[in-house]
């Protein structure tokens, strides 16, 4: 696959993917004193937009910007990896292409340690009646990760207002919290497209 060409011809692909680790299970492998335990990393990503997207590959090693490992997961935006060895610390990235197999750069990198707790926070969206927030309900982001959120008014509707926290952002399309630390509300109303939305104060 040829990453270069795609960074030329492509520029926008990764531009919105933020990728994070969700979810850690460590389970005991056999009971034989002194083996290691194994880990199953749930990481996961934004989507991209591109009407030629055709997938997504997931690279992990455990040294920084070299690869040893990597996953097609599809057009899938999460993925569960399996059996890492506890106390090692990895490298993860994930990458798109498109249906001509031209690859994108890597996304930026995720280090995780093995036997870590990843601390987690809940951001609650939620839209009104006439459009849509993506993604919808409780979404876990890691601590010090991104999470993206895309509104959209039905038919013949307009963004009104979305409230991040409480407090208007306006009619805006989209709204991003960038390393989260801390639980977060965010919601969209919506209004038919005779009526005027609410301005951004900023």
């Amino acid at each position: 696959m040829n990453k270069v060409g795609l960074l030329v011809l492509k520029k926008y692909l990764l531009k919105r993917i933020f990728f994070r680790i969700l979810l850690v299970n460590c389970a005991i492998i056999g009971l034989i004193p002194g083996v290691s335990r194994a880990a199953d990393i749930t990481l996961g990503w934004d989507a991209n937009t591109e009407t030629d997207l055709a997938g997504y590959i997931v690279y992990y090693g455990t040294d920084s910007g070299v690869y040893s490992n990597n996953i097609d997961v599809g057009n899938n935006t999460q993925h569960t990896i399996s059996n890492l060895q506890n106390g090692v610390t990895y490298y993860l990235a994930v990458s798109a292409y498109d249906f001509n197999n031209s690859e994108s750069d890597y996304s930026a990198e995720v280090v995780y340690t093995i036997g870590n707790t990843v601390t987690t926070h809940t951001i609650t969206a939620s839209a009104g009646a006439h459009g849509s927030i993506t993604p919808a309900g409780p979404v876990s982001v890691a601590n010090g990760a991104h999470q993206s959120f895309s509104i959209s008014a039905e038919q013949n509707y307009q963004i009104l207002e979305v409230l991040v926290d409480g407090v208007s952002a306006g009619a805006v399309g989209s709204h991003s919290f960038n390393n989260v630390s801390a639980n977060h509300t965010i919601s969209a109303s919506f209004v038919a497209v005779n009526q005027a939305p609410v301005a951004n104060a900023g």
